[in-house]
């Protein structure tokens, strides 16, 4: 089960949608929303992590 706080579509937090749920979330997160950036040529993702986290399941495979 994802653990947090489920944020509320009527009074969504600030910056990233996902913070309130994210275990990887930091200060910054709440300040901007993400933008959506290319982690590979087949991949993109809306997170400040994403490209290290992508590079790490590489080197992990």
């Amino acid at each position: 089960m994802i653990k947090g706080e489920i944020p509320s579509p009527t009074n969504p937090p600030s910056g990233c949608l996902f913070r309130t749920r994210c275990p990887l979330a930091v200060k910054d997160c709440a300040a901007a929303e993400p933008h959506l950036t290319e982690v590979s040529s087949n991949y993109r993702a809306a997170c400040k992590f994403a490209g290290e986290l992508f590079a790490r399941r590489l080197t992990a495979a």
